[in-house]
């Protein structure tokens, strides 16, 4: 089965990432709504059974969507039973996953049943994650990114309704919870929609084709189970090493930056067959697309890790309120610096996995994983949730050099050198707004981010002329 032409795909990531930050801007007014009708406590709660639930969301992609791209674009496999064997493979783990988070759930928050009651609630929403990203690869290989952009923004919305109705009634906590639920089954929904529309995709029961299927993916399992742990880890151990409090500012600051991971994400899914079959056949063609993968992302990733530490008071007070900006500005800008690491990782991971080094990232993967835990666990107690944004930091920095040298060394120039040369003095632009601009926090925001922008074009970053090429091959 063919790849989309490059036309197609720049279209697939401009409709997917289109489509997220339309979702970003629905979660964003929910996190200013929660935060305003919760106050630090309430908030604190909810991220405490969210990111707890998180952590166990690798086991819902298991990877399995990568290696069925994998093997359908790289080596021409069915699509359809392929799929059937993810199907029911991810299904047979994922029920035994709910009643162990549920119970580690009554030993870790035995003394709040808020926390408990959210979490099982929460946990519900593992199953319909699980079975929607079963259809991922349905769209990644017949190129549908449309119906892939639709169901994260169906779940999305449903999800902003329910909080409107739940602030307007004054219906509680509880509410939030049911609210976060409607994510993942909004992308249920649509995404069974779309495997019906392609054919007729069923689970397939073959005991040693699932095996074979399960061994293949386990390595990044687990590479997809520690890249979210990563993120969710940290959450966790405040809530056991410091104060609801705390917990709510760290959540609030990964659930503002944590979102423009949807660049990294879009990225990363449209490409998946693009990489899988580039790596099978072209070096060359497989070394330009990461290339321009990379180029699309710094875009993103480089203001977040310069420009948000500056600007991080501001956003707090317009995504949430004047009394969580004593708590959540110093933990917003140092978690912006470790999302933007990570977003350029994401996309040199995918790259690796499609050319089947993935157990070196298993083993890189651990190694960071391990240095993360034990920064959490000497610098929670002293510094709260800046303790743990500080050790996001670290492991996401280490992942990304040697991410970086496993690319140069196996693919040579496949770097945006003259992109990153060009971010510089537009950054700079950025930076100098910030410092002179001293006003409205609305004011400072939209200067500054005018600025940047105002800087990738002078600076040749981005191109008007490129942009309309663009759009005229999506079209």
């Amino acid at each position: 089965m063919g790849v989309a032409d490059g036309g197609v795909l720049a279209r697939g990531v401009m409709t997917v990432t289109g489509a997220r930050v339309l979702g970003l801007i629905f979660s964003l007014v929910q996190v200013k709504l929660a935060v305003t009708y919760l106050g630090p406590t309430g908030y604190g709660l909810l991220m405490t059974a969210t990111l707890f639930v998180n952590s166990f969301g690798a086991w819902t992609e298991l990877g399995m969507g990568n290696v069925v791209v994998r093997r359908v674009s790289g080596r021409g496999m069915d699509l359809q039973r392929q799929v059937g064997l993810s199907m029911t493979v991810s299904m047979l783990i994922v029920f035994p996953m709910v009643m162990v988070a549920n119970m580690a759930a009554r030993l870790l928050y035995a003394d709040q049943p808020l926390v408990q009651l959210g979490i099982a609630i929460l946990s519900v929403g593992l199953i319909a994650s699980t079975w929607a990203l079963r259809y991922a690869p349905v769209a990644q290989v017949h190129s549908r990114f449309g119906h892939y952009a639709a169901a994260d923004l169906i779940g999305r919305a449903l999800s902003l309704a329910l909080v409107g109705v739940t602030v307007a009634m004054d219906l509680g906590l509880v509410w939030f919870f049911l609210a976060q639920l409607m994510v993942p089954v909004g992308q249920m929904i649509a995404m069974t929609r779309l495997g019906k529309l392609i054919g007729g995709f069923r689970p397939v029961w073959n005991r040693r084709e699932m095996w074979d299927l399960l061994r293949e993916t386990l390595p990044m399992t687990y590479i997809a189970a520690v890249g979210v742990l990563y993120f969710t880890i940290d959450g966790v151990m405040l809530s056991q090493l410091s104060t609801t409090e705390q917990v709510g500012a760290y959540g609030m600051a990964y659930r503002i930056v944590g979102n423009f991971t949807i660049v990294s994400a879009s990225i990363a899914s449209v490409l998946a067959a693009r990489f899988a079959q580039d790596a099978a056949t072209e070096r060359a063609a497989f070394t330009t697309t990461i290339r321009s993968s990379l180029q699309a992302v710094l875009i993103v990733a480089a203001p977040l890790a310069v420009l948000v530490m500056g600007l991080a008071p501001d956003v707090i007070i317009l995504l949430g309120s004047k009394e969580m900006a004593g708590l959540a500005s110093g933990p917003l800008g140092l978690v912006a610096i470790g999302v933007g690491i990570g977003m350029m990782s994401a996309v040199m991971s995918a790259a690796l996995i499609a050319d089947y080094q993935q157990r070196i990232l298993t083993i890189l993967n651990t190694a960071n994983l391990l240095l993360n835990i034990t920064a959490n666990i000497v610098l929670i107690p002293m510094y709260g949730a800046t303790g743990a944004a500080i050790s996001l930091i670290m492991s996401e920095t280490s992942g990304f050099v040697i991410c970086l040298a496993l690319l140069i060394r196996r693919y040579g120039q496949c770097l945006p050198v003259g992109t990153v040369l060009r971010l510089v003095p537009a950054l700079a632009v950025g930076l100098a707004t910030e410092a002179l601009i001293d006003g409205h926090w609305g004011v400072r925001i939209l200067l500054v981010g005018l600025a940047y922008g105002l800087g990738l074009l002078v600076f040749r970053v981005v191109a008007l002329k490129d942009v309309r090429t663009l759009m005229k091959r999506g079209g």
